[in-house]
Formats: structure tokens, sequence, C-alpha cells
């Protein structure tokens, strides 16, 4: 936890009139928790659309070292990114979230699921895990497009109605 902070202290550092001595900063810390093994990965820093710092720290598992074209599997992390873009959206007027997920991907086959649902965890959707393992090649890179075809294709069973229970798996 207490790196972390250390972490989002640095982080905060950037956002103030010195900018170009706080990327140096934010370099630095990040450069040092990397060292003591406590930072591996990636961190882009963009400002109206326009990228002000890119920078790779550490190594991966198999000991090689991160680039910023390194894939990186970032799983639930985009969850809580998507979930403010999609709130932002809606505060826009440009979304509801009561809008139903065949809007956006027509060929999901589970009727009744709105993204509040979605980000609610409430969808009654399957684990699609399972499908990816059975059916998806191991040396292929799986887009949204891929996943969405996939559940298509497949139709997995439901787990249960949108709205009746709360199930973190989607």
């Amino acid at each position: 936890m207490k790196y972390l902070l250390a972490l989002s202290q640095a982080i905060a550092l950037f956002f103030n009139a010195q900018a170009q001595q706080n990327l140096k900063t934010l370099d630095s810390v990040l450069t040092f928790l990397s060292s003591e093994q406590m930072f591996h990965g990636q961190v882009l820093i963009a400002e109206n659309g326009k990228t002000i710092f890119s920078k790779a720290y550490g190594r991966q598992s198999n000991g090689e070292a991160y680039l910023t074209t390194t894939p990186i599997h970032i799983q639930s992390v985009a969850k809580g990114i998507t979930a403010i873009s999609i709130l932002q959206l809606n505060a826009e007027g440009k979304l509801s979230l009561l809008d139903p997920i065949a809007l956006y991907h027509p060929s999901i086959p589970y009727k009744g699921v709105n993204l509040r649902h979605i980000l609610n965890h409430t969808s009654g959707m399957p684990r699609f895990f399972e499908l990816i393992f059975k059916e998806w090649p191991h040396d292929r890179f799986l887009t949204v497009n891929d996943m969405v075809h996939l559940v298509a294709q497949y139709r997995p069973d439901p787990q249960g109605a949108p709205g009746a229970h709360e199930n973190y798996n989607q």
C-alpha cells in the first residue's frame, strides 16, 4: 500500500506548473521503484491528445525488458476506465445507461441486458473465459470484435436474468 501511495504521489507531481521537471521526477521515482522490484510496466501521459511522456520500466516474468510496445494484460483495470468513460458519455447525453447492449453489438444473444447491468455486474451473462480457452487459438491476440463473434457463434448459456443478481465475472 505504501508503494502505491508513493507512486500516486509521484504521478500527482506532474499536475502542476513545472511539468518538465515533474516528468523528470516521475521518471526518477519510477526508475527507482523498478530497480527495487516494486513497479514494472508502462506509463503514458497525454494532454489534449498529444503524448507528453511514455516510458517502460522493469522486466517481464520471462526476464525480457518491458518496452512501450510490449502488450500487457490489463485485465480488470480496464473496467474502471470503461465505467468512467460510459458515465461521462451518459452525463453528456451521448448514451443512456438503459441502452440495451444489442444497440452496440446486435449479435450478442442476451436479451434485456443494458449498459447499467454491465457496469453493475448484474447482466446475467456467462463467464467467457472458458469459451476463449476452448475455442480461441492460444497464439492469436483476441480483440473485442473477435470476442463478440465468438459469443455470437457459440452462444453460451446465461447465468441468470439481467438484474437478478450481482456476479463479478464480466
